[in-house]
């Protein structure tokens, strides 16, 4: 309720579910070359902030955004803010499951 109030322009869009799905496609299907990080950057924050306020479901975002988890990955803090502005009590359990197993295999050492 609290962070409806932060975006309320994203309130009232008439197709939200239609148009995360539409930039989703466009920034999936792009080559690397074809934007600047910087811009996808943004799409993927504005497609998140979609999925968490209106509680979309988009299943293909959470194996897109696992891609961007490695440790080596540029503004991948960034990356991790968006993955959880996208979750929400819908999403399916083995789709967070699978953002846990990559944030683990990538960020945890077992060093003692």
């Amino acid at each position: 309720e609290a962070s409806r109030k932060l975006y309320p322009a994203i309130e009232l869009l008439r197709d939200p579910q239609g148009l995360a799905e539409s930039v989703l496609k466009r920034i999936q299907r792009t080559g690397a070359n074809s934007f600047r990080f910087e811009y996808k950057l943004l799409a993927i924050n504005f497609v998140t902030r979609l999925v968490g306020n209106h509680e979309l479901m988009l299943l293909s975002l959470y194996p897109f955004l696992r891609r961007y988890m490695g440790g080596h990955q540029r503004d991948v803090t960034q990356i991790l803010a968006y993955t959880v502005q996208a979750c929400h009590e819908t999403v399916p359990p083995e789709d967070i499951h699978g953002v846990l197993q990559t944030i683990a295999h990538n960020f945890i050492t077992e060093r003692c």
